[in-house]
């Protein structure tokens, strides 16, 4: 954002902006016109995508398609994290901004970054929404 600014003139934003590095190295004064050999993509357009493995598979290839096999506990553990997103009221008309209990978003983002297959730090094992300890507990008992 820093750099978008500088070249647009205007003043940062925020202070985070005033205190970024803009990227002075990205940009030369002379374009260089040298052919080059195009690479394939390697990582899946599908990355990121809700239901999809959020990491790449351990041992893909370059080039080759990755091929993701969830084992079925895990697919079940996957379900009932996303059925418990569902009913989180993250969006919509009526959305509310952080009203999910920080001890299960937590672990949602922890257990989709890592593909439903690694324990959450501190955990002995992956949980569902339900046996996340203290998940169950009142706003007012946890903090939250």
């Amino acid at each position: 954002m820093r750099t978008i600014e500088q070249i647009l003139g205007i003043q940062p934003m925020n202070q985070e902006d005033y205190a970024a590095e803009p990227m002075y190295a990205a940009f030369t004064e002379r374009p260089d016109f040298a052919p080059y050999t195009a690479e394939p993509n390697r990582i899946p357009l599908t990355l990121g995508v809700e239901g999809l493995p959020q990491t790449l598979p351990s041992g893909s290839r370059s080039g080759s398609t990755p091929q993701y096999n969830v084992p079925a506990p895990m697919a079940k553990v996957s379900k009932a994290w996303t059925q418990w997103k569902d009913r989180q009221p993250f969006e919509g008309k009526d959305g509310r901004p952080d009203s999910a209990k920080p001890l299960l978003l937590d672990r949602f983002d922890w257990y989709s970054a890592h593909d439903w297959r690694r324990a959450y730090p501190g955990d002995p094992k992956v949980y569902r929404p339900r046996e996340v300890p203290g998940g169950r507990l009142p706003a007012a008992v946890t903090g939250d």
